[in-house]
Parts: C-alpha cells; structure tokens; sequence
C-alpha cells in the first residue's frame, strides 16, 4: 500500500468510525423510543401516546455534535489528558536537540513542524495527535529525550511524522476521543439511575 493508499484507507476508517458512532447514538434514542412506545400504547383516551422518535433524534444530535466537538478540540483534549505541556523556549540541550530534530524531520519527510509538547514522565514514549494534517501535535516524555541520542530520537521522530503523513493521527485522535466521549456519557447515566435508584428506596421507606 502506497502512500495515497494509506491516506484513503484512512480516511475511509475515520468516516466509517464517525457513522459507527453516530448510528449507536441514535440506536440508543430509537430503543428509548420503542419503550415509551410499549408503556403509553395501552393508557386511556387521551393520554400520551409516544409515537415520534424524539429520543433518537435527540440522541443522533448530541452524537453529531459530540463528534463536531472532537473534530474541534480532540487534540487539546488529548494533549490535556496526558499531562502535555507547550514545549515554547527550550530550557535544556535535551530539549533544544528535540526541536531540532523535529524540524529536520519536519523538512524531511515534507509535512509541516509539529506543535511539541512535553510530558513529565520518566518512562520513554511519544505520540502525535491531532484531527488537521496542517495542525500535527507532537508529545513527547521527558525521559524519551534523556534516554536516548540524536540518531535513536531521529529514528522515533520520523515514526511519529510517519503517522502525520499517512493520517494515521486522524484516526488515533478520533478513536482516542469518541471512546472518552463513550466513558464519560456511561458514567454520567450510570450516576443518575444510581441516583434514581437511591431516591426510589428512600421513597419507599
């Protein structure tokens, strides 16, 4: 597979992850739907009666706009969920030598520089994330650039760049952000039913 190839494929499994998700949502909203449904069909004349799918409208809404949202902002989300700080004024050769090696890297592999962001952490490890191939992020641990030399951090730099080409960063970045979209609006519904179920048992007391 070639590069064009890999960018299509790409591109391809983004979208496909972005309708995957979007379809759950309304899935979700469409199955509250047919349980409004069931439970107001047998009530007297002139009660409610749920027949529009409010619910999965609602919900393939909110999908859409958790997804505009991530396309947005998935990058800083990221960024912020690791620690990542802007690595603006090099305060060390560590770090000097880092921004150099990003912008040779940069140049060679014909993608535009990376914004550089450091993590305090003592284990070695990088990623790139970011949902705009003309916006790249790159981060990197502290101890990345303490362990290794100038060829090996050339050597994980290109690898990084290596997924901005190919848009493999877009796909990473969506995935990474619709499944913390996923956790947080399962730990939110799950704190109301408990709620909801708390206030049943005191009720019934």
């Amino acid at each position: 597979m070639n590069l064009f190839e890999q960018q299509a494929a790409n591109r391809r499994k983004s979208r496909l992850l972005v309708a995957a998700f979007l379809l759950f949502f309304a899935w979700l909203g469409l199955g509250g739907d047919w349980l409004a449904w069931q439970y107001t069909a047998e009530l007297p004349p002139g009660s409610y009666r749920h027949r529009a799918p409010w619910g999965g409208i609602a919900l393939g809404l909110i999908g859409l706009m958790v997804v505009l949202n991530i396309r947005r902002t998935g990058a800083k989300k990221v960024l912020w969920s690791a620690g990542a700080r802007p690595l603006e004024i090099p305060a060390t050769e560590a770090e000097q030598r880092l921004v150099n090696v990003v912008e040779e890297m940069a140049i060679a592999s014909g993608v535009r520089r990376p914004a550089i962001h450091l993590i305090d952490d003592p284990d070695p490890n990088a990623f790139v994330t970011g949902t705009d191939p003309n916006d790249p992020h790159l981060a990197v641990t502290t101890g990345l650039i303490e362990l290794l030399d100038r060829d090996e951090l050339q050597g994980v730099v290109a690898h990084e760049m290596g997924h901005v080409k190919n848009l493999d960063m877009l796909l990473m970045t969506m995935v990474a952000g619709l499944a913390g979209a996923i956790a947080l609006i399962a730990d939110g519904l799950g704190r109301m039913f408990r709620q909801i179920g708390r206030a049943h048992v005191n009720s019934s007391h």
